[in-house]
């Protein structure tokens, strides 16, 4: 017996592995087959939640590359 994630538990569990964009997370939302109303709902939640920031995302992506080089 499986017990179903609901979408917002998905995307916790995608967060926890890296930052995402929104358009990453709502890509890989789809990919899990996750109805398009029940990914606005989920990325909705999660950027008043600030889980979920474009422009967090774009600037921690931007020192990730400026250290590396």
């Amino acid at each position: 017996m499986s017990v179903q994630k609901t979408p917002r538990a998905i995307a916790v569990d995608i967060l926890s592995r890296r930052d995402n964009s929104i358009h990453e997370m709502r890509m890989k939302l789809k990919r899990k087959g996750i109805s398009q109303e029940d990914i606005d709902e989920t990325i909705d939640y999660l950027i008043e939640k600030k889980l979920l920031d474009d422009a967090v995302f774009a600037q921690k992506r931007a020192e990730s590359i400026f250290r590396t080089k």
